[in-house]
């Protein structure tokens, strides 16, 4: 299978409002994460929706092949429990609901009177399921990480970097994930979004923190609304 590629003219926006154009190409390689990272109002959801088809570009192409994109909010009927939730959606949900189970999501608890993390991490399961059924090749996912405790954190980001493994639940799909700066893994392509430019830049270590990144590769730290 090809290797997906961003291309290196690629604008983003709304009908007559272009937001953000790419300077560089951008692979995504299957298995590997692209963190995505920007001010508030950057254009950071109109890229992951772009990427995934959910907009179409202003300019350019959308990568080829199958796409799943997580949205930053994503409800379910309040007094359905995650049990039934994952019942209904997935024909076979044998495997997707021992995984909510090993991140500690509890299984007969209403949704409406679950955490914000047990809620976001129920999205995210939810997400990577669909991803694996329908073969994707690129799983957007908006802020995943929000709302998550470190050791649900820790968990999901080694899952994606392969250092452990859970039921089937997660394939090999090159994941976009929108978060801030201080959760980011190290050793991943980074993606900001700035000043109305997308660009594909060096990874973010944990020595540096935002302001120091934003500083050596010029980006310009004022929220955009």
């Amino acid at each position: 299978m090809d290797c997906p590629v961003i291309e290196s003219v690629f604008s983003v926006g709304y009908t007559g409002k272009k937001v953000a154009t790419t300077e560089n190409s951008i692979p995504l390689k299957a298995g590997e994460i692209s963190i995505l990272v920007g001010n508030n109002g950057a254009g950071k959801t109109t890229f992951l929706k772009t990427v995934c088809g959910s907009l179409p570009p202003i300019v350019g192409v959308a990568p080829t092949g199958q796409k799943v994109y997580l949205p930053e909010e994503l409800g379910f009927p309040p007094l359905l429990t995650s049990h039934e939730i994952l019942s209904n959606l997935f024909v076979s949900a044998s495997l997707v609901i021992e995984a909510a189970i090993l991140f500690g999501i509890p299984s007969n608890t209403p949704y409406q009177n679950l955490s914000k993390g047990n809620k976001q991490k129920l999205r995210v399961l939810i997400a990577e399921q669909f991803a694996t059924l329908t073969r994707a090749s690129i799983l957007c996912l908006d802020e995943p990480l929000s709302g998550l405790d470190t050791l649900a954190r820790q968990l999901l980001v080694d899952v994606w970097n392969q250092k452990r493994h859970l039921p089937s639940v997660f394939s090999n799909p090159h994941r976009i994930v929108s978060m801030h700066t201080g959760e980011a893994p190290t050793n991943v392509q980074t993606i900001v979004v700035d000043g109305g430019k997308i660009r594909r830049l060096p990874p973010i270590s944990n020595c540096d923190t935002w302001m120091a990144f934003a500083s050596e590769h010029g980006i310009k730290l004022s929220a955009s609304k």
